[in-house]
């Protein structure tokens, strides 16, 4: 039962997109600015926070409804240390990172040093058959038709579990670092116990973002974590936003809190190295800085209106007006969102196009039962609306 309850706490909710945006139902009507109920917020995060055991959480909301961003920050960054969460507490990120490793694709097809459309075979020294007839593309939608060496373990299939490098990794070696083609290694045997899915429909899964990683390295002829310092991180002066190389945290950064062993206490999960997510989770940010990313991606100004359309119009139907695509969910044509879980974090970010305005919220802590920061995150939409 433990490893079912893990397993489930790094599923990104991509079946459970109610977002509950008052912006998605309503006619839009002209901006006018206001100020939103911060006290209001601030008494549901505390609520929140004690209902989700969660140590700590900080949120930044920007909007041209607001005179300046709003910063929010409750509970503790260090709880054995008592250290208070600021807004400016950095945290693991988890799967936001894919829309840096998205974009970075896109950035890459701009640069002509890819196609989009190219097999990923093209760009990567680990050869496997069922990676023959798998486009860059299909990677970047989540539909090559992979399982996921995380996603996919379930009790319920108990081959998946024998052997697993996951479990091997936190409980034996957690410090020590997965090299991306042991995780292609690990997705496979969890492919070939289910068969591969020929028809390529929409499946979550970190294996493709661990693929693109690759692409991203071949292609550029740099590291994955060069690339997204060069072409994103430092043209966007996203100073507090780190692609780490070891399990160590920079300065200001939370604890991750989990309750592993499931003995009713949550344990510091901060010494994992990030390897095991790499350019499907790896990244350490604030939301100040996830703000400013989701700014910049919704101004449409990263790469060109032609490579654009890969984006916004040719990503991968989801459920109902809702496609994913690179490494973010586009909701009802133009609003952006994704969350991100890694063992002791959690967060969530949004971007709402009716009124022009982003969220961002961080957290250090998987709770069980409730979605903390995307319950927060709806709140404050609703009072954005």
């Amino acid at each position: 039962m433990k490893k079912r309850r893990i397993i489930k706490y790094l599923l990104i909710l991509v079946l459970v997109l109610s977002i509950t945006s008052a912006c998605s139902d309503k006619e839009s009507s002209s901006i006018q600015q206001t100020e939103i109920n911060k006290n209001k917020i601030q008494e549901e995060i505390i609520k929140k926070l004690s209902e989700g055991d969660v140590a700590g959480v900080s949120v930044y909301i920007e909007s041209p409804k607001l005179s300046e961003p709003v910063f929010l920050a409750e509970g503790f960054a260090d709880k054995e240390n008592l250290i208070k969460a600021e807004p400016l507490t950095k945290y693991r990120i988890g799967s936001i990172t894919k829309s840096f490793t998205g974009m970075a694709i896109l950035m890459l097809h701009d640069q002509g040093l890819l196609n989009i459309n190219d097999p990923v075979t093209d760009y990567l020294d680990y050869k496997h058959p069922y990676f023959e007839n798998i486009t860059i593309k299909e990677a970047m939608n989540m539909t090559t038709g992979l399982k996921g060496y995380i996603n996919d373990l379930d009790e319920d299939n108990p081959k998946t579990m024998e052997n697993s490098l996951f479990y091997d990794f936190v409980e034996n070696y957690p410090g020590e670092k997965i090299e991306p083609e042991t995780l292609l290694e690990e997705a496979i045997r969890i492919t070939e116990i289910y068969g591969i899915d020929e028809n390529k429909e929409f499946h979550y899964s970190n294996t493709n973002y661990i693929i693109l990683g690759m692409i991203i390295e071949k292609a550029s002829g740099m590291s994955y974590e060069s690339f997204i310092g060069k072409n994103i991180i430092e043209p966007l002066d996203l100073n507090n936003t780190i692609v780490p190389y070891t399990p160590e945290l920079p300065a200001n950064s939370a604890k991750g809190y989990i309750d592993f062993n499931e003995d009713g206490i949550k344990e510091d999960m901060t010494y994992l190295h990030p390897s095991y997510v790499w350019a499907a989770g790896s990244i350490i940010s604030d939301v100040q800085d996830i703000g400013k990313w989701m700014r910049a991606l919704a101004s449409k100004e990263l790469v060109s209106q032609g490579t654009l359309k890969y984006f916004f119009e040719e990503g991968a139907l989801a459920r109902e007006s809702t496609i994913y695509t690179a490494g973010v969910i586009v909701l009802n044509g133009n609003d952006l969102w994704h969350n991100g879980t890694v063992l002791g974090y959690h967060g969530d970010f949004y971007y709402d196009y009716k009124s022009d305005s982003v969220i961002a919220i961080l957290s250090n802590s998987n709770s069980e039962g409730i979605d903390v920061t995307k319950e927060i995150m709806e709140l404050i939409l609703d009072e954005i609306n």
